[in-house]
């Protein structure tokens, strides 16, 4: 994918704003468009995590009770660390390579 094509994605979704003879400008979301953009991206990874756990016939209440588990661990160790500048945007790291992992099951 060429910046240009990318460039027109963003605009298309409304994230972007072309001002001819001027250039490409972020659009400042409203409120209401940030948290579904949020609960967008959310919905995309929880997706992944699900279709893998049906493919390895996890029982839905064990990914359910394995889910509570991860997140409270994560939230206690992103707190934790939150002292640290960088010590969240480590854990998001670790969590992407996690769900990197099912980058196959996109088809």
């Amino acid at each position: 994918m060429t910046i240009s094509k990318a460039y027109s994605l963003l605009e298309m979704e409304g994230l972007l704003e072309r001002r001819r003879g001027v250039g490409l400008f972020v659009v400042a979301l409203r409120q209401d468009k940030v948290g579904q953009t949020r609960i967008d991206l959310l919905e995309e990874v929880l997706t992944k995590a699900v279709v893998t756990a049906i493919q390895l016939e996890i029982p839905e209440d064990e990914a359910r009770d394995m889910l509570a588990q991860l997140y409270e661990k994560l939230q206690f160790q992103m707190r934790r660390s939150s002292m640290n500048d960088a010590g969240p945007i480590v854990e998001m790291n670790k969590i992407s390579k996690w769900f990197g992992s099912t980058k196959a099951l996109d088809g």
